[in-house]
């Protein structure tokens, strides 16, 4: 053997054990407690009292410490005797490494249990990973109980000090930065990586996999499962996989992996279609499509699907159900078509369905469905805290964007819900469900969950909610905007009913008799009464819809800046004149009839989007200034009215081409709806009417939050430059999805 180990050489292992046990190093030095007087504990007739007896003399009082200790002192000993006292047969053991075993025990790991701390599951996995390798004889590090001052210096030496990495996989371990630099120093190092993963929670298909995507050096050895109904194979399992590691050595890569800084988020936006009006074909053939716009072994992390309601929503969550298991969506009814990258796409203004799905690897997504809005009425907003808190992932943070998918009513309670729940300077994107003649034929369809755990069997509602959480690795911009100019004609509300979509008065008058005569009786231009004496003024309001005026300053330049927010009047009844509308309005709101024509509303929507894109826009909650152009944008999400879709008909094709020069053609989708919701210029979410909405992707990389400030990497303070990517020194790295 190497000699046996000197009383320094114990006192210096027994205080690496944690701050809390360099007290007894001293006394272990100034007693002369060396190998050979460990190794004589162990022959003597007194076995574990004598150790007690040791531990007792130099100091030891804490039963925690007395067991912890015991169980060091025991190891020692084991390894100050020869390989036949221990009953191993040299045969089957690397003589270099036998000689070695005490050098290793007090200065050289086992394993390094690398883990991320976001998932509760995933820390109880790596503590049993660490405690089996225990059992076992293996002397292993977890940070929790074997670092009580976690700093980078201190777990690259730990890491370079293994003999091979237990690395718990799980949807979000990745994300973490210092998972991450861990499992590079190591990889560097040519020291052995062993993924573990709990297949009771995840799979490796479609869930796990896309991680070997992003960063396949880390997956070189095939991952140990673990499994609750089968216990002893799994531990074996990982014992010989540990085994087959330390035999295997080291063997660092023919190139240094290096670490880089990266501005480029990897992620693929894209959006198919189908005109075909049987239901399964359409939903088959457009998820066909999708898929063909992402690499072979990619899938979506999220599908937004909008559809007119003549197709059979249970039938689109069927076939979703199996075309993508894995996959949270979320979806709503459009009227009577959709608007897919530039074209308005739709078959007799009935059938349409289109997809749009976002493949970020990287990102978090997650997507809460409440199926009747109307039954949880009164504690709808409770319900909504609690349902977005159960599925937020820890230490994420705010989310970069919400969508929100609902059926028509309520939306300004159910934004102010989501605001109290998430941070109001989160971007909302929202849209109310619609149908092709405001018959109530609208749907909602989710598939619930998170595409970091689980996605549930898909579900439909008709008075529903749906809420897409996003945490995306890009930048994002949101906007919300009408086509519509205030004029003249104005007046304060004076009388509204309760749940304020009526506007009952105006000035103290008839609400319908003050909107006609500043509309010069365009109001009334061919509206019939049904026998209830209650008007459908939809069409006729279209052009003519009434609004508020927003006023904000800009803190830098203080000047003021006019947003209209716009109300669709829907109703209006013949003997008491009053007006329903599709949005809220109260007591003291100054009031304005707004105009507009096809031309100037495509006009000023595309200016608006073109705005967002090239100067100040709400971005990551409108924090920052947006500095997107065509070329950054990969992709969008859109929001249009309606009601505007039926009022300009068939100018639909040229409004829609319109917008598509402001925002791009490409791997975009608009839905049609009864209400939009998003940001207004004072940064609040806002519910209106007859407006356009719009949520775009950069390939800018986002700064992702940190929930443990005092390990913030110093790559981390360098502002935009805020993400790390792993690649081979010969720049073949990981592309784009």
């Amino acid at each position: 053997m190497g000699g046996a180990a000197s009383s320094q050489q114990v006192g210096n292992h027994v205080g690496s054990l944690g701050a809390h046990y360099q007290q007894y190093a001293t006394p272990i030095l100034e007693d002369g407690v060396d190998g050979e007087l460990i190794l004589s504990l162990v022959d003597g007739a007194g076995g574990d009292s004598d150790f007690q007896d040791l531990l007792d003399e130099i100091g030891v009082t804490n039963i925690i410490h007395k067991r912890k200790l015991l169980n060091e002192l025991n190891k020692l000993a084991s390894a100050e005797t020869t390989p036949q006292q221990r009953g191993l047969n040299p045969g089957r053991h690397n003589p270099e490494e036998i000689t070695n075993e005490y050098a290793r025990i007090v200065g050289k790991l086992d394993a390094f249990v690398s883990h991320s701390k976001k998932i509760g599951s995933s820390e109880l996995r790596a503590l049993w990973a660490a405690d089996i390798l225990e059992q076992r004889g293996f002397l292993s590090f977890f940070d929790r109980s074997d670092l009580p001052i976690i700093t980078e210096e201190a777990l690259r030496e730990k890491v370079l000090n293994s003999k091979c990495i237990v690395f718990i996989l799980d949807p979000g371990a990745l994300r973490s930065t210092w998972v991450v630099k861990e499992l590079s120093w190591a990889a560097n190092a040519g020291i052995p990586i062993i993924p573990l993963f709990d297949a009771d929670l995840y799979k490796w298909e479609h869930q796990l996999d896309k991680w070997n995507n992003v960063y396949p050096w880390i997956f070189q050895r095939q991952a140990v499962t673990v499994n609750r109904s089968y216990r002893r194979q799994s531990t074996s399992s990982l014992l010989m996989a540990i085994q087959k590691a330390m035999e295997d050595g080291l063997q660092p890569p023919p190139e240094p992996i290096v670490v880089e800084m990266r501005i480029s988020a990897q992620i693929k936006v894209g959006t198919s279609s189908s005109l075909d009006t049987e239901t399964e074909s359409a939903i088959q053939s457009a998820h066909s499509a999708l898929l063909k716009k992402f690499k072979t072994g990619h899938t979506p992390s999220l599908i937004v699907a909008s559809f007119t309601c003549t197709h059979d929503e249970k039938a689109i969550v069927q076939r979703l159900d199996e075309l993508c298991p894995n996959t949270v969506v979320a979806g709503i009814t459009s009227c009577r078509g959709i608007v897919v990258n530039g074209a308005w796409v739709t078959h007799r203004k009935e059938y349409s369905l289109g997809l749009w799905g976002i493949c970020d690897d990287e990102g978090e997504y997650a997507v809460v469905h409440i199926d009747d809005k109307e039954r949880e009425n009164g504690k709808i907003e409770a319900l909504i805290q609690t349902k977005v808190t159960a599925i937020m992932p820890p230490s994420e943070g705010p989310p970069s964007f919400v969508l929100l998918l609902g059926s028509p009513g309520g939306e300004e309670n159910i934004m102010k819900a989501l605001s109290d729940c998430i941070g109001k300077n989160v971007p909302i994107l929202g849209g109310s469900s619609a149908d092709n003649a405001v018959l109530g034929q609208w749907k909602q369809i989710a598939k619930v969950g998170s595409n970091s755990t689980f996605s549930q069997k898909g579900s439909t509602s008709s008075g529903g909610l749906v809420i897409v959480l996003g945490w995306c690795s890009c930048n994002v911009a949101s906007t919300l905007t009408s086509g519509f100019y205030a004029t003249d004609k104005c007046g304060t509300v004076t009388k509204v009913s309760d749940d304020e979509r009526t506007i009952m008065e105006i000035d103290n008058k008839p609400a319908g008799k003050v909107y006609s005569d500043w509309s010069d009786g365009q109001l009334l231009n061919g509206i019939e009464y049904d026998d209830k004496g209650v008007a459908n003024i939809l069409s006729s309001s279209s052009m003519i819809p009434l609004g508020e005026k927003i006023t904000s300053s800009n803190p830098e330049t203080q000047k003021l800046t006019e947003y209209v927010r716009v109300l669709h009047p829907a109703k209006l009844d013949r003997e008491s004149q009053h007006v329903t509308t599709f949005a809220n309005s109260y007591v003291g709101m100054q009031v304005y009839m707004l105009s507009g024509s096809v031309d100037t509303v495509t006009k000023k929507i595309s200016s608006c989007a073109r705005e967002l894109l090239l100067n100040d826009g709400s971005r990551n909650g409108g924090s920052e200034k947006s500095a997107f152009n065509v070329d950054d944008c990969v992709g969008a999400l859109m929001i249009f009215c309606g009601g505007l879709v039926m009022a300009i008909d068939s100018e639909m094709p040229v409004a829609v081409e319109a917008l598509a020069h402001a925002v791009g053609q490409e791997d975009t989708m608009g839905i049609c709806c009864f209400g939009e919701q998003g940001m207004n210029n004072r940064n609040e979410a806002m519910h209106g009417n007859l407006m356009f909405g719009a949520l775009l992707f950069s390939n800018e990389l986002r700064k992702r939050y940190h929930a443990e400030p005092d390990l913030i990497s110093p790559f981390e303070r360098k502002g935009r430059l805020s993400s790390l990517h792993f690649g081979r020194a010969d720049s073949v790295h990981v592309g784009p999805v």
